[in-house]
């Protein structure tokens, strides 16, 4: 059996976080296929959609992402200004 780590709880969460905005990218593509569902079943899964955006503050953990990751490209090696010659 393979053996893996659980990940810590603030990545977790983090995760969880994101992941709602797939869910509301996915209500939005079948709102936008107007033959997959019912009306009333479309904006049912858009507002569950967006409501849970909204309590995680989905948003708000893509910014922090975004803040990670500009950090992380300023401290990497190849942002460095190069000697020249």
């Amino acid at each position: 059996m393979l053996q893996v780590a659980a990940p810590h709880f603030d990545a977790a969460w983090e995760q969880h976080r994101l992941h709602a905005l797939y869910t509301w990218i996915g209500a939005v593509v079948t709102a936008a296929a107007a033959t997959l569902h019912a009306e009333r079943i479309v904006r049912a899964g858009l507002a569950r959609a967006r409501t849970a955006v909204m309590d995680l503050d989905s948003l708000g953990a893509l910014d922090l992402r975004s803040e990670w990751a500009s950090r992380r490209a300023a401290e990497s090696p190849e942002s460095r200004p190069r000697p020249g010659p």
